[in-house]
């Protein structure tokens, strides 16, 4: 079981990298903690070429370099409410999805994932992960399944290069 303090930090820094990432191409604005809560995006992006508005969902993930897996979260269940509510795949109103896999960076569009997740659901296993505030339930699909699916466009950037 992991630490739920714990992840938030590493997924903070993470967040920072991505900023600082991204930040030459973009204007970024941190969302509040209430519209991440309730749109399911953490910022907007505004490109410096022409002032387009993105708003984008960002996703570290330590696991996938280990087991080439890509987690999509469906469920969330918090131990302290004794409440669901659904996980990002489906609340995530945002319209860009960013993976960070330090040091891999994947960004893709939200729909065609969240198309992807259903057209293939029964084709992938559910598992659960444990922190001590919630559990989660989701998909573990294989990162080239989604990379190489014809209706999702990846763009892979690697950081440091």
């Amino acid at each position: 079981m992991s630490d739920f303090t714990n992840d938030l930090s590493r997924g903070k820094i993470g967040e920072n990298k991505l900023d600082n990432f991204f930040n030459s191409k973009y204007y970024i604005e941190a969302v509040s903690i209430d519209t991440e809560i309730d749109c399911g995006y953490d910022r907007i992006f505004t490109r410096k070429s022409d002032g387009k508005k993105l708003t984008v969902e960002y996703k570290t993930d330590y696991m996938t370099l280990q087991t080439g897996n890509l987690f999509l979260e469906e469920d969330v269940f918090t131990y302290t409410s004794q409440n669901h509510k659904p996980g990002w795949i489906y609340h995530s109103q945002a319209d860009i999805i960013i993976y960070f896999i330090e040091p891999i960076i994947l960004v893709m569009r939200r729909e065609p994932l969240l198309a992807f997740f259903h057209k293939y659901y029964n084709d992938y296993r559910t598992v659960k992960t444990k922190n001590d505030v919630n559990e989660a339930s989701g998909l573990l699909v294989p990162y080239f399944d989604i990379r190489d699916n014809k209706d999702i466009t990846i763009k892979v950037y690697t950081m440091g290069k």
